[in-house]
């Protein structure tokens, strides 16, 4: 072997070794994730509960204990009420990690309760895009096309939702409450 072939490969290795917790990490979380989902769609009701905290446990937390700390945060200030800082340190988190569903997610959800639902949306467009299983955001999704009267496209969503978890109350209540709006159209 030459010595650039053993040079490229030495720093191939180190290069993995040192990224490896990290991307393991990665692949762990979003193993169980999925794991966890196709779990939620064939549990009984009495299981879905405990099967969704696991889920937005792991949802919520993330390899690098920088965005940890800033998760937590961030969650201090949806908590406390203090929504411009909430959507500011999710802002940050997203910068940081674009990939990081769950700072979308929850920045879509401060963008919601400050009446921007077109930013909600876009967030939460990114949020399927990366976990199209997500039923925080396709919840939120469905809600916004509830409000802007787009029935249609709201059951559909909340069809989808109930694909991913049945035993969702609030999407059983919504799908009921749609299919009656439609009347004779669904």
């Amino acid at each position: 072997m030459g010595k650039t072939k053993f040079f490229n490969l030495a720093f191939f290795i180190s290069f993995f070794m040192v990224l490896s917790p990290n991307f393991l990490f990665s692949i762990n979380a979003n193993s169980n994730v999925e794991i966890l989902l196709d779990k939620l769609s064939k549990t009984s009701k009495n299981e879905a509960t405990q099967i969704r905290n696991e889920i937005w446990n792991i949802w919520l937390s993330h390899r690098k204990s920088s965005i940890g700390n800033l998760t937590r945060q961030a969650m201090d200030y949806f908590s406390s009420g203090e929504l411009s800082e909430a959507e500011k340190a999710f802002s940050n988190l997203i910068a940081m990690d674009p990939s990081f569903v769950e700072g979308w997610n929850k920045r879509a959800t401060v963008r919601y309760m400050q009446g921007d639902l077109k930013g909600s949306l876009d967030d939460i467009s990114e949020v399927l895009v990366r976990q199209p299983r997500h039923f925080g955001a396709m919840s939120g999704k469905g809600m916004i096309l509830f409000q802007q009267k787009k029935y249609e496209d709201a059951l559909f969503v909340y069809s989808d939702l109930l694909q991913v978890d049945p035993h969702n109350d609030f999407g059983t209540i919504m799908y009921k409450k749609i299919t009656k709006i439609l009347g004779d159209f669904v």
